[in-house]
């Protein structure tokens, strides 16, 4: 499916594609490669019981239930959605925050949208699924942290918590205002601070000192993702599986050689005092956008998510990887 825009491919025509995948996985003995069809911005849709269904049946992976998004329901609504998703195999439901009441709710752009979470977050638990929680730390709600701990700590079934600032991305990159500072976020409680995880998140000048140091976490798995659209769906149902795949790694490599290396980026774009909360995937990005933008003549085309693990077929290249 269509990642980030409305799309009116039908569902059984993405199934097929992956189904494609598949096959061809298990022709060519591809045990370092998987197949996963993911959906939308929203799990709101009609088929999506039916997408639950293939997936079960073809053994790829479902994440769990997304409700970002999803239109505002009342209590014996969620009772009853919940009920039927945990009979189609759903486990676990997460909940994203962005503050508390009117802040959560303008972040997200929908009023009373921070209370809908909170019902879904107890509609989930009474149904017996298991919550997952993502907190963001922005700067502009850093003092409701606790208070919005507190009263998610009150709802039980919580497996998991990650409590992170924005990922460099998206309208997040026009809103470095709101990344809190590292010292900022270490002034929280105590209780608070031990949910972090402080080896992911440092400031600026902390990844910029263990990058020139050498020290940067290896990476093990490259990720294409390639969206089924209206541009793409003819040439994905028609192209070969393996030379896809293969130009899609082939113009990746190509960009990656284009690239500095991660040390270069952080001599060169790297704030050596700078105090702001990052992960270095983040640092990553926003390096390599200075770069893009000082080197025109370097095809930004791939420079997608985590540059040097995930890539992504644009619109504006199938046509090109199609034919490689």
């Amino acid at each position: 499916m269509n990642r980030g825009r409305t799309t009116a491919v039908p569902l059984e025509r993405a199934e097929a594609i992956a189904e494609r995948f598949l096959q061809w996985k298990a022709a060519s003995g591809r045990e370092d490669f998987y197949v996963s069809l993911g959906v939308g911005y929203s799990y709101d849709f009609p088929l999506y019981l039916e997408y639950l269904r293939f997936s079960r049946e073809h053994d790829l992976p479902v994440y769990g239930f997304l409700p970002n998004g999803i239109a505002l329901r009342n209590d014996a609504q969620l009772a009853q959605m919940f009920q039927t998703l945990k009979a189609a195999g759903i486990s676990s439901v997460t909940t994203s925050f962005f503050g508390i009441g009117e802040s959560h709710d303008r972040f997200t752009g929908r009023r009373g949208d921070f209370d809908f979470m909170m019902r879904v977050a107890r509609a989930a638990s009474a149904c017996g699924l298991d919550r997952a929680e993502a907190i963001y730390l922005r700067k502009a709600t850093l003092r409701d942290v606790p208070q919005l701990l507190s009263m998610l700590d009150e709802i039980p079934g919580r497996t998991v918590r990650q409590m992170e600032p924005s990922a460099y991305r998206g309208r997040a990159k026009r809103q470095e205002h709101d990344r809190p500072l590292a010292a900022e976020v270490r002034r929280l409680p105590e209780s608070v601070q031990r949910q972090i995880n402080w080896e992911r998140y440092k400031s600026e000048a902390e990844w910029v000192a263990q990058v020139l140091a050498g020290d940067i976490p290896p990476r093990v798995t490259r990720y294409a993702i390639i969206p089924v659209s209206e541009d793409t769906v003819d040439m994905l149902e028609s192209a070969d599986c393996q030379a896809l795949v293969g130009g899609i790694f082939e113009a990746h490599d190509g960009f990656l050689q284009a690239l500095p290396t991660l040390e270069d980026l952080a001599r060169r774009y790297g704030k050596p005092h700078g105090r702001r909360l990052y992960a270095l995937r983040d640092l990553e990005w926003k390096w390599t956008d200075r770069f893009l933008a000082e080197h025109p003549e370097v095809d930004g085309t791939w420079a997608f998510d985590e540059s040097r693990t995930t890539v992504m077929v644009h619109r504006s290249t199938h046509d090109a990887v199609a034919a490689a």
